[in-house]
């Protein structure tokens, strides 16, 4: 039995975490695998902890200030099975290199325990893979995130699509002003492609403060949209819509990692634009347009003109580059 220790809710991008490094473990590893919610761990879960070949840390940024006891709030003293990090990625701001990033001493003193008792740990991106040997740890992997990995597309070679009849805009996890002039721009690119807004934490993110200020921008974004004829798509809380609109655009633009990672898994064309660390380490580790928030809406519409210029060089390389890092997670996985 394997354990997954994940924290899946609003966010579309970690349920397609958590599911695709399930169908890894049970390729790889074992069929028989219990998930269990970061937030609900109770008395009865080191039982099933201490029952388990192995407890996989999985999920998202999880390598930053709070990743104990925040994050993963165990007791590692408790558990007799080994608890090994799984594609875990490091979250900074964009302004941030991994030599100005430091853990907080109780956090740096739970990655050395977790280290110092397995094989070999997992991290999603190049950027990650500095940070931890940055701190002398060397047991580390750069395996890329479990969600580069779509076990039935692995295989499929990237056909380049001269126009888009569909595209998708995933909006930001904050504001960011250069949206209004992307949409304009598409608008104007494309008139006659359909055209969705995706929202992947949904129309109101939570019922905080910062919730509530989203959820405000969030309906300008959408009424600067549906004036120039664009749909709007919440994809919130589980895997079902994102795959439904991903599955069936030809072009995904955006600011969200996991529609750009999911779009290349599934061998279908995509530009990122990045927000923090999370975006930059997996631009610096599949290739691909550079792209940074607040350089102006124009910067991000050459790249698309470039995309279809070039026929799509850039999503070549990086659908190349999931392939030639497949083999990296598995030799990982025969560790567990």
């Amino acid at each position: 039995m394997i354990v997954t220790l994940t924290g899946a809710y609003r966010n579309a991008g970690d349920h397609l975490i958590g599911h695709r490094a399930r169908a890894l473990l049970r390729k790889h590893v074992d069929q028989d695998i219990v998930n269990i919610d970061r937030r609900a761990i109770f008395e009865d879960s080191y039982e099933i902890f201490n029952q388990a070949r192995a407890v996989i840390l999985c999920g998202g940024p999880a390598y930053q200030a709070g990743i104990y006891p925040k994050v993963f709030p165990i007791t590692l003293e408790r558990i007799t099975s080994k608890v090994v990090p799984m594609g875990l990625g490091w979250k900074g701001n964009l302004s941030q290199t991994p030599k100005d990033f430091k853990f907080p001493e109780v956090a740096e003193k739970f990655i050395r325990e977790v280290h110092s008792k397995i094989e070999v740990s997992s991290v999603r991106d190049a950027l990650t893979l500095e940070v931890i040997q940055g701190m002398g740890i060397n047991n580390v992997s750069m395996t890329g995130c479990p969600a580069w990995y779509d076990l039935e597309n692995l295989e499929n070679e990237y056909v380049f699509k001269p126009t888009a009849t569909k595209i998708a805009f995933s909006l930001p996890a904050k504001p960011q002003e250069d949206t209004f002039g992307i949409i304009a721009g598409l608008s104007k690119e494309f008139p006659k492609a359909e055209k969705v807004l995706a929202m992947h934490h949904g129309w109101r993110p939570s019922k905080s403060v910062k919730g509530n200020e989203m959820f405000k921008w969030h309906l300008k974004v959408m009424a600067f949209a549906v004036a120039r004829g664009w749909k709007i798509m919440s994809i919130a809380d589980g895997l079902d819509k994102f795959r439904e609109l991903y599955d069936s655009a030809d072009l995904h633009l955006g600011y969200r990692v996991h529609s750009h990672i999911y779009s290349l898994s599934h061998q279908s064309a995509s530009l990122l634009i990045n927000e923090d660390s999370r975006g930059v380490g997996q631009t610096t580790s599949l290739g691909g347009e550079m792209l940074m928030a607040g350089t102006g809406a124009q910067v991000v519409l050459d790249a698309v003109r470039k995309h279809f210029d070039t026929k799509g060089a850039a999503v070549l390389e990086s659908t190349n580059r999931i392939k030639a890092t497949y083999p990296v997670m598995v030799k990982f996985l025969e560790t567990l």
